[in-house]
């Protein structure tokens, strides 16, 4: 009588896994490597909101930030989409000069082609998006703007478009928030850079921030 066959040994098994779990670690790896970059679109794209472009009283120029947000601003007033522009001023100072950073995007803004009587400041120091969106809705009354382009920093227009539309929920006032063109921040390239992780991160901190106390 034939004595029955032993049960393969360790060395056998791993002979016959081995090559399903390289295969399925090959293909995971492979598929992520696909999908990262849709991911990580993904991750920026969700913070970008623009809304279509129309003609408005005013162009908002939110405070923060370098000066393209003022540049953006330049080349819709040339355009002829904005007749004004409005500085959001948060008290910032430029360091090692004394001197309002609100009042320096003003001569910039002059130098690239807007008349300064058709420059408004914000009258109240503002510490957030909320606080800035309720000083631009206090002048937007004072001035009888109806309609308004909230000029901001791509990364953070969705969090933007909602305080907007919280803030002016009651009113009747026209608002369009457009991300400066041709900016650094793009959903594609974002994460090649140091200073656009911090961005992202923070912004979502800060949106969660906003969501939570609502």
């Amino acid at each position: 009588m034939q004595s029955p066959s032993p049960h393969p040994g360790p060395q056998a098994l791993r002979s016959k896994v081995h090559p399903l779990i390289i295969a399925a670690f090959l293909l995971a790896m492979i598929v992520f490597v696909l999908m990262l970059p849709y991911g990580l679109r993904k991750i920026a794209g969700k913070l970008i909101a623009a809304d279509p472009l129309d003609k408005a009283d005013a162009g908002v120029v939110l405070g923060g930030g370098d000066e393209t947000r003022i540049k953006e601003a330049a080349a819709l007033y040339k355009e002829g989409y904005i007749r004004y522009v409005v500085l959001t001023d948060t008290g910032a100072e430029l360091a090692d000069y004394d001197t309002r950073y609100v009042d320096e995007m003003r001569i910039k803004a002059v130098k690239m082609g807007i008349p300064v009587n058709l420059i408004y400041i914000t009258e109240k120091l503002s510490d957030s998006t909320v606080e800035e969106a309720q000083a631009v809705k206090v002048l937007a009354h004072q001035q009888g703007f109806r309609s308004l382009v909230v000029i901001t920093d791509p990364y953070h227009t969705y969090r933007t478009h909602l305080v907007y539309q919280d803030v002016f929920a009651d009113d009747d006032i026209s608002i369009i928030v457009r991300p400066v063109r041709d900016h650094w921040y793009q959903p594609a390239t974002w994460w090649k850079s140091l200073k656009g992780w911090q961005m992202t991160i923070l912004e979502y901190i800060k949106l969660a921030g906003y969501l939570l106390t609502k």
